[in-house]
């Protein structure tokens, strides 16, 4: 069962174990059941599991050497090896392991049989696997044959069947009881039902009849199981709640599409009042049409509970959740907005500032636009979304605009099957804090797809998972314009297309550590594209892979600092160079291993390459190389302009 990536290993900062891995001691990692991550305690992988998928990096060895990973209790030393390294890089590879009652896997650093040096390791879990018998019961056997007759045993004596008694009389009809008292009505409190006494047919018929709540007055509408037809939009008052019989069991439903922004179904102000348990449902029938609007709301005074939202049929613009100024609290909501030119999940506008948690919306057969949410300078708080934009030319799941500054943990944003352009995240210039995300461009557009863009958007980025593939033109995992992105524990993969490119900095002073980046399965693929301006990269893994011309890193016109880190590139057919300099670059590589097929290093005229303490494997070529303490796979020493002496 696949999961989201989840780190249960960092030697370096104690979480899972404490202290370097020390060769060739082993050392055993709980696995299943509640167990530290960077997010508090959880449980990723449950008890009884019978296997696990891993993402294994060794983190700066002090000498070459490999690591195994097997079930805790295999008798004898390990002789297998799951990585092989170098002494100083950093490897990341995916481990399958067998799991024993105990949950533990035993990790083993073996410098050669060199007692003593150390190395940290980081794993992240991203499946597992349970036995056969708890997905089901198959099909019973076919009868086995009967045994042998028994013995017959005695024959007990057959008793008399007694006869029929006849019917007794019928008994005489008894007094009348005494009256019940009336039913109660309590007070502060109206039923919407499609009948019985003492209810109103509609929502609105309900609300007309309060006319005194107050905050010491207020009051409670109650909606039966049913569906209800509105003629029109109805606006919430304050200190009113709304409570249906649950999600898809009460349901309010109203043609209410107009022709002014946004034509919400309901409607609420800067109120104090909550709407629960129930399904809206705005079928539109003008040019805009909203479910639920707001505009206003002030510190989450009005909040939206177990709630499903959809919209459909307008012309022009169909939304979910429409937030104006407001700051309402959203919780546990379906959202969906489909079938018109453009369509929005959610939309929040205007320094808008709603609480988000556990919401999933989705946006969908929008010939223009579907974008499953959008912030236009607004700074939601965000916690447990997915968010799922689906086709017309444009596809976005997550869209951050004008000046927006949101904070995003736990989401899933996916954009897929656009005709043009796909973004799993796109931020114009916006600042938001984005933790443990995965974006993800999927589909066969003509254009591009983004797994995350940043455009003047400096992004703070933690444990994010970023995907773009299928598209013709380009697959972009993760993209930063004019901005200055930092990304720590990335991983960035992008396939196929005429440019393969994992990560992209243009013009973007951009601070990565603890990345992986690969890219495969286009004509050309790039790990990591630097167009001016120098990142900085630490603990980086880039691999391009395959077609015409595969690049590990590809600087031009830019001076990045690199150390730390494992750069490759292998299988084009026309140049594999794990770094290619251009337009006046000037990286400066320490402690490093580049390693390409055709080319380790390529400098254009007019480059020049500093290279220190680094595994130079394959050639160089071009002038400017500076080479301090570098060598090749062997061990030998390489010279002043990285060329064998």
């Amino acid at each position: 069962m696949a999961v989201t990536p989840e780190r249960v290993l960092d030697t370096r900062t104690g979480i899972g174990l404490t202290g370097p891995l020390v060769s060739p001691d082993p050392r055993d990692l709980q696995i299943t059941g509640a167990v530290p991550t960077p997010n508090g305690t959880r449980t990723v992988v449950p008890d009884g599991a019978t296997g696990v998928v891993l993402n294994v990096t060794v983190v700066e060895p002090q000498a070459d050497g490999f690591v195994s990973v097997r079930p805790t209790g295999t008798p004898g030393a390990p002789t297998t090896s799951n990585l092989n390294f170098t002494a100083g890089t950093t490897i990341p590879n995916a481990v399958t392991v067998a799991l024993p009652t105990s949950g533990q896997i035993e990790l083993t650093y073996d410098a050669f049989a060199t007692a003593g040096p150390t190395t940290n390791m980081l794993i992240d879990i991203t499946g597992y696997y349970t036995t056969a018998a708890t997905t089901g019961t198959g099909e019973a056997g076919p009868a086995g044959p009967p045994g042998p007759q028994g013995d017959p045993g005695p024959t007990g004596a057959t008793g008399p069947v007694g006869p029929t008694g006849p019917q007794g009389p019928k008994g005489d009809t008894g007094d009348p009881g005494t009256p019940g008292a009336p039913a109660v009505d309590p007070a502060n409190i109206r039923w919407v039902a499609t009948s019985g006494d003492n209810t109103h047919p509609t929502l609105s018929a309900a609300l007309a009849t309060i006319t005194d709540n107050s905050a010491s007055n207020p009051y409670l509408v109650r909606i039966a199981p049913g569906t209800y037809t509105e003629t029109g939009p109805i606006e919430l008052k304050d200190f009113v709640d709304i409570e249906g019989s649950g999600q898809a069991v009460t349901t309010l439903t109203c043609a209410c599409g107009g022709n002014s922004i946004p034509s919400g179904f309901i409607t609420a102000g800067n109120i104090n009042a909550e709407i629960r348990h129930l399904t809206i449902h705005n079928t539109g029938g003008n040019n805009w049409a909203a479910a639920i609007s707001t505009d206003g709301v002030t510190d989450g005074s009005f909040s939206i509970l177990h709630v499903t939202a959809t919209t459909t049929g307008a012309s022009a613009v169909s939304y979910g959740i429409y937030n104006t100024a407001s700051s309402p609290s959203m919780r546990n909501l379906d959202i969906s907005s489909t079938g018109t030119s453009n369509t929005f999940g959610i939309i929040n506008q205007d320094a808008s500032a709603p609480t988000i948690t556990d919401v999933a919306t989705t946006a969908s057969g929008g010939f223009q636009q579907n974008i499953a949410i959008s912030n236009m300078d607004s700074s939601p708080v965000i916690n447990n979304l997915t968010a799922t934009a689906t086709g017309g030319n444009e596809a976005r799941g997550v869209q951050n605009s004008a000046s927006s500054n949101p904070t995003m943990r736990n989401v899933v944003a996916i954009a897929q099957d656009a005709g043009t352009t796909a973004f799993g995240v796109l931020n114009l210039s916006s600042a938001p804090t984005m933790i443990d995300v995965t974006a993800t461009a999927l589909g066969p557009s003509s254009g591009a797809n983004w797994g995350i863009a940043n455009s003047a958007s400096p992004a703070t980025m933690s444990n994010i998972t970023a995907r773009a593939e299928g598209a013709a033109t380009a697959n972009v995992a993760i993209t930063s314009e004019g901005a200055s992105p930092t990304m720590t524990n990335v991983s960035a993969t992008a396939i196929g297309g005429n440019n393969a490119r994992a990560i992209q900095n243009v013009n973007s002073s951009s601070t990565m550590n603890s990345i992986t980046a690969l890219a495969e399965g286009g004509t050309a693929n790039t790990a990591i594209l630097n167009e001016g301006h120098s990142p900085s990269m630490t603990n980086v893994a880039a691999t391009a892979i395959g077609g015409v011309n595969a690049w590990g890193m590809n600087n031009a016109g830019a001076s990045p600092t690199i150390s730390n880190s494992d750069i490759r590139a292998s299988g084009g057919t026309t140049a594999s160079h794990a770094v290619l300099n251009s337009d006046s670059a000037e990286p400066r590589i320490r402690g490093s291993r580049l390693s390409g097929s055709t080319l380790a290093v390529l400098n254009n005229p007019g480059t020049s390459a500093r290279i220190a303490d680094s595994t130079v494997i394959g050639s160089v070529d071009g002038a400017g190389f500076t080479c301090i303490g570098a060598h090749d796979e062997d061990y030998e020493a390489l010279g002043e302009q990285c060329q064998p002496i």
